[in-house]
């Protein structure tokens, strides 16, 4: 910037007076930029009822889920016998289970040594899981053990075997259950009469025979190589079996996961309903009545006070039409659900109400909860998806046009802005001109009176 003299001749501040017109230009910026703030404020508001309302919808869509209401749950009487889950394919009835036999691995066992990190004086081979395991002078039991384990990697998973010593005995088992017994043989030198572990060229201590998973449910026998994710004895149920006995299973409904899926879903809404009224709502102090303390940003705004009104109606509606909902559980307050308290928060106002509900009218329940006509899960992730769709939600829609009134004020800010470096040059040309006629003045009226003597 040019170095600038104020007020030569007029002795006037020129720069402060220039500085005051262009701030006096500015107001009406300022006003717009207060407003850009407000804006702001609602669009954080707006954006946080978006983001718990579509907490709600999550909520409210896994009780509108087919899969959800086709859940089975798996109880039986004693798991220290068998413990089990099931999928929705599983059919509901009481079953028996009486296990008479584990599935357990072959193991077999060396006789017991000296030592073993003692050299055992062997020099040879033998055959285990198909692999060959090479025994030179100097080798100890632990070596041995090393060498069948690092072994089994290369092994055919229905051979492998796994090594161990117990105490002074090596013991080699195979790594799965099942009547199958371990594959090994005595090659040169044999080794394995050597360490006892053969005799007369046949297995010499036998800990644990090959056998299968033997039970009964309902009567009716089953076989499995394993005891565990059994999934092959009945349709839609996984088995874990533990030990020999008996016990019951039950597969019913799986009523625990939609009183809790209820459960989750009331306390959503409630904190989300809660988010609306404060949205609405402006809070005064205590002790200044006429100081806001609390102001609700989007008080002005009817679609607030519509997702209240509109929510709690949906939820509270009772469906007359008896060939569309049984007219003994045709509203939420029939099995127990119903708003309480001064704010009309939803709660579970009669659990046993809800716990009969669930255990003898499931079918009803579910029919109340997501009927494809007059559900009242099905209509209200209907209406809450009407709100935040990324496309033609009405929540959504009032973000755009927020946004498209901050860019529209941003861009009248930054043409005002350009404009203003040019105006504040004007100003000061018009107050140099000004400053000169001052000048040819003076000298003008200095001239006369000194003609005029």
């Amino acid at each position: 910037m040019a170095f600038q003299l104020d007020g030569l001749v007029s002795g006037m501040d020129t720069t402060a007076v220039i500085q005051s017109i262009l701030d006096a230009e500015r107001i009406p910026i300022l006003r717009k930029e207060n407003e850009i703030y407000e804006l702001e404020d609602k669009m954080t508001a707006w954006n946080r009822l978006d983001t718990k309302i579509t907490d709600l919808k999550t909520h409210a869509s896994k009780l509108n889920s087919y899969l959800t209401w086709q859940q089975k749950s798996a109880t039986i009487d004693d798991e220290d016998v068998v413990t089990a889950t099931a999928d929705r394919t599983a059919y509901s009835n009481l079953y028996s289970i009486d296990v008479s036999q584990l599935a357990q691995a072959h193991r077999i066992a060396s006789d017991e040594q000296s030592s073993i990190s003692s050299d055992l004086g062997l020099d040879g081979d033998f055959t285990v899981g198909g692999e060959t395991i090479t025994v030179s002078t100097g080798d100890t039991l632990t070596d041995i053990r090393d060498a069948i384990n690092t072994a089994a990697s290369d092994m055919d998973d229905d051979e492998k075997v796994v090594a161990s010593i117990i105490g002074k005995t090596l013991v080699i088992e195979r790594a799965s259950t099942g009547d199958t017994d371990l594959t090994i043989s005595d090659g040169t030198n044999t080794i394995l009469d050597s360490l006892g572990v053969f005799t007369g060229g046949g297995i010499k201590t036998e800990l644990q025979t090959s056998e299968d998973l033997a039970a009964q449910i309902n009567g009716v026998d089953i076989t499995s190589t394993s005891n565990n994710d059994v999934e092959d004895a009945m349709e839609g149920v996984t088995l874990n079996l533990k030990k020999v006995g008996s016990t019951t299973l039950t597969i019913d409904n799986d009523t625990e996961t939609i009183k809790q899926l209820l459960t989750d879903f009331i306390e959503s809404y409630n904190d989300t309903m809660s988010l609306v009224k404060d949205a609405g709502t402006v809070v005064l102090d205590e002790e200044d009545e006429e100081s806001i303390t609390g102001l609700g940003l989007l008080q002005d705004d009817l679609l607030v006070t519509r997702i209240a009104t509109r929510s709690r109606g949906i939820l509270t509606g009772i469906e007359f039409d008896p060939a569309i909902l049984d007219q003994d559980y045709n509203t939420l307050q029939k099995i127990g659900i119903w708003t309480e308290g001064q704010d009309n928060a939803l709660a579970i106002v009669d659990e046993d109400k809800l716990d009969d509900v669930l255990e003898n009218n499931f079918d009803e329940l579910e029919d109340l909860i997501r009927d494809l006509e007059s559900g009242v899960m099905f209509k209200f992730n209907d209406y809450l998806d009407s709100l935040i769709s990324p496309i033609d939600g009405t929540i959504e829609q009032r973000k755009t046009n927020i946004q498209s009134k901050i860019d529209d004020i941003n861009e009248m800010i930054t043409d005002f802005d350009r404009k203003e470096e040019s105006r504040e040059e004007q100003l000061r040309q018009k107050f140099t001109r000004m400053e000169e006629v001052l000048s040819t003045i003076n000298s003008q009226g200095s001239a006369v009176l000194t003609y005029l003597g």
